[in-house]
């Protein structure tokens, strides 16, 4: 009888830890389909004008991406990608965009998160394209790095306002304004620094002013509880 009871006993801490794997590997899964980063939208400056590119920022391969647009609250596909290989990119058509001021594309596929872009495609004598750069792994407590590149193919475009906004109860720094001044046929890079207070999904907005033109690019930010390991290194570098 209390080989019975031991038995049960064994089998009841085995049980649970079978029940701690699965819950741990369930999270796993859980952050890689739908709060890792994924599919995104860039947009770059050459000789033809201005381009957005879809890019896979994972290692894996994405499958079934659509690119659409919204019209009048109806959403229009413009292109569709039924593969995606880890870190390729691919051309999106503007032209059916010909003769419009701006336009807000999304980027969406099954168990990734969408991403937005508003493309300002005529803006006068200006012509700004931009792209946030940020590190794949951002920890709660410790400080990283934000670029806003801004590129110009117009003539000089004096005194950009660029607009960050995010939620405060992510980040020890608060909401600012920033100007900046990009020389014709030229890039330049604005850096921001923030500290993550708690983990999970955010967005930081970047709104961009100039010339009484308005544009606009988002960056949504995956914030991560770091692992024992990391907290060892941190403590090393630290020591």
């Amino acid at each position: 009888m209390a080989e019975l009871i031991e038995f049960n006993k064994k089998r009841k801490l085995v049980i649970r830890g079978f029940a701690v794997i699965y819950a741990v590997f369930a999270v796993m899964l859980l952050y890689l389909f739908f709060l890792s980063p994924s599919i995104e939208l860039k947009e770059s400056i050459s000789n033809s004008g201005k381009q957005v590119f879809l890019v896979n920022s994972t290692e894996r391969e994405i499958h079934n991406t659509q690119i659409y647009y919204s019209l009048n609250g109806e959403k229009k596909i413009i292109e569709s990608f039924e593969s995606i290989k880890p870190g390729e990119q691919k051309e999106i058509d503007l032209t059916p965009f010909n003769g419009m001021h701006s336009v807000e594309l999304f980027a969406e596929a099954p168990f990734h998160n969408a991403f937005r872009l508003e493309v300002l495609l005529e803006s006068g004598q200006v012509n700004l394209a931009y792209n946030v750069k940020v590190q794949k792994t951002i920890l709660i407590n410790q400080e990283f790095e934000l670029i806003l590149e801004i590129c110009n193919s117009g003539k000089n475009a004096e005194g950009i306002k660029i607009m960050e906004s995010h939620e405060e109860d992510y980040f020890k720094e608060t909401a600012g304004t920033k100007t900046v001044s990009v020389e014709s046929g030229k890039c330049s890079e604005v850096n921001y620094f923030f500290t993550p207070l708690k983990s999970g999904k955010t967005v930081m907005l970047f709104n961009i002013e100039f010339e009484s033109n308005m544009g606009s690019i988002t960056k949504e930010l995956f914030i991560q509880e770091p692992t024992i390991i990391e907290e060892i290194n941190e403590v090393n570098e630290n020591g």
